[in-house]
């Protein structure tokens, strides 16, 4: 029954995930196709891997039966998709706002499994915001508005972390509570099955001394019959 019980979710959760998948899809196509009418090939290509990457992962997750392995190929393109909004600050330099979007996404995706991809993704910020104090890249926002952004993102992703991990040991609870009331069950049932055989026992017995009783009762009748026979023959002669 728990594993009937965490398929079921886990079916629930790929629908959700394919339908993200879908939707990260049409709108880094649609970021593509505007890029391409601007002239700008580069990121329309950049993102044109990337919406392949997640078409490529919902298939590995669902056709494959490689779930771990889609799971995996999702998270890589978020995270290069985060760092790439970080560094060159997309549209008019909206992309870092698209960073937190993404790390609520890798959250949705892997729950409280979340904290290896969130620190990787944590600590490649970190280097590009260190590579561009020293000039060697550009990025387009000040010292000040990247340290808020860290701030703010680490009190997103504790908040976020404890959010699923109570939801987790809710659903473990859940499940616990299930196991012991199917085992509560299994033992009434076995309960039932030993009432069942005790009845059927009874009812034999109950049979059995039905019969004996009929047989006891026949024999006594015959008895008053044959000493009723026999008053009658001394009274004859």
């Amino acid at each position: 029954m728990e594993s009937t019980n965490d398929d079921s979710v886990l079916d629930h959760k790929k629908q959700y995930i394919n339908f993200s998948a879908i939707i990260a899809f049409l709108v880094l196509f649609g970021y593509a196709l505007i890029n391409i009418y601007l002239n700008d090939y580069n990121p329309a290509l950049f993102e044109i891997f990337c919406a392949l990457g997640f078409i490529i992962a919902a298939y590995m997750m669902n056709y494959r039966n490689k779930y771990e392995i889609g799971i995996t190929i999702g998270n890589a393109i978020i995270s290069i998709l985060a760092v790439y909004n970080f560094i060159t600050g997309g549209f008019s330099s909206t992309g870092i706002f698209w960073v937190f979007v993404l790390i609520c996404v890798i959250f949705y995706i892997n729950g409280i499994k979340s904290l290896f991809w969130v620190t990787a993704l944590m600590v490649a910020l970190l280097i590009s915001t260190i590579l561009s104090v020293f000039n060697l890249i550009y990025i387009p926002y000040s010292l000040f508005e990247i340290f808020m952004f860290f701030v703010s993102s680490i009190i997103i992703s504790i908040f976020t972390f404890f959010y699923n991990k109570k939801i987790n040991d809710s659903i473990q609870a859940i499940n616990d509570k299930n196991i012991e009331l199917n085992n509560t069950m299994k033992k009434l049932q076995e309960k039932n099955e030993e009432l069942q055989m005790s009845y059927n026992d009874l009812n034999k017995t109950t049979q059995e001394l039905d019969t004996a009783n009929k047989l006891m009762i026949g024999r006594e009748l015959r008895m008053v019959e044959i000493k009723q026979e026999l008053e009658d023959i001394k009274g004859i002669k």
